[in-house]
C-alpha cells in the first residue's frame, strides 16, 4: 500500500493490516507510528543464495497477489508461469541473472536447472516470513 492510503486508514484498519503483516504494535503507538512501522516492515529484504549466487529479495515481492495467483495453479504451473514468478519476486535484472546461471556453455537453456532454481526461490523459508 502507498503511504497516502495508510495515512488515511483508521487505527482499527492499521492494526488489522499490521497484524496481517506480523507486526506487533506498541499499545501506545499512534497512527503515525503505526504507518511508519508498516512502511519499515515492507522494506525488509532477505538474501537468497541459488547456485552460488546471492539475490536480494524484498519480502513484499513474494506477497504480490500476482505471485499468489500464479502459485494457485499448483501442478498446472507452466515454465512460463515459473519465469514470470521469478521476474515478479526478483525483478527483471536479478531474474535475468538467475536465468543466465541456467545456460549451458553452448548457449542451450537448461530447463531442469531453471526449474530447480525457481523451485528453490519459491520454496525459500525466509520468503515466507514477513
Amino acid at each position: 500500500m502507498r503511504r497516502e492510503v495508510l495515512e488515511n486508514m483508521d487505527d482499527h484498519e492499521l492494526d488489522a493490516y499490521g497484524n496481517a503483516l506480523g507486526i506487533k504494535f506498541d499499545k501506545n503507538a499512534d497512527s503515525e507510528a503505526k504507518v511508519e512501522r508498516i512502511l519499515e516492515a515492507k522494506q525488509r529484504t532477505v538474501d537468497i543464495t541459488i547456485f552460488g549466487e546471492t539475490f536480494v529479495v524484498p519480502l513484499r515481492r513474494a506477497r504480490d497477489k500476482r505471485v499468489a495467483d500464479l502459485l494457485e495453479k499448483g501442478s498446472k504451473l507452466t515454465n512460463a508461469d515459473g519465469v514470470e514468478i521469478a521476474k515478479l519476486i526478483l525483478g527483471e535484472e536479478q531474474a535475468q541473472k538467475l536465468f543466465d546461471l541456467c545456460i549451458d556453455d553452448d548457449g542451450v537453456n537448461d530447463s531442469e536447472a531453471l526449474g530447480i532454481a525457481i523451485a528453490l526461490l519459491i520454496s525459500n523459508d525466509d520468503l515466507k516470513k514477513y
